[in-house]
């Protein structure tokens, strides 16, 4: 069965993105759904599924159809920090995130 963009919102696409390291999904199919939905939904998402969405798309990365939403996930929490649109919390989390991360080598959230 195939995801449309529309059948999960925001909240519930970054709360099943952020458990796809742990558990080993490895299914390109399922990946490239999720990361569809994702692109779908990140206008829409909080602040806490940027958090989610960040450790998530890490690891998504790795897959063949899905290696720029980690970007893309990053450009979004750039726009609305600039935006004043995050929480110092929420900022904190995402600082701590992308420096364990290391690859967003510019980026203003790194400590």
């Amino acid at each position: 069965m195939r995801w449309k963009p529309t059948e999960l919102d925001a909240t519930d696409v970054s709360l099943i993105c952020s458990v796809l390291e742990s558990v080993r999904v490895e299914n390109e199919k399922f990946i490239g759904d999720l990361g569809d939905v994702v692109r779908h939904n990140l206008d829409n998402a909080s602040e806490v599924d940027l958090v989610l969405l960040t450790k998530g798309t890490f690891y998504m990365r790795d897959f063949k159809h899905t290696k720029d939403l980690y970007a893309m996930v990053h450009a979004e929490c750039m726009r609305r920090s600039n935006l004043k649109k995050l929480t110092q919390p929420v900022r904190n989390m995402l600082s701590q995130l992308i420096t364990t991360h290391g690859i967003m080598t510019d980026s203003p959230f790194l400590r």
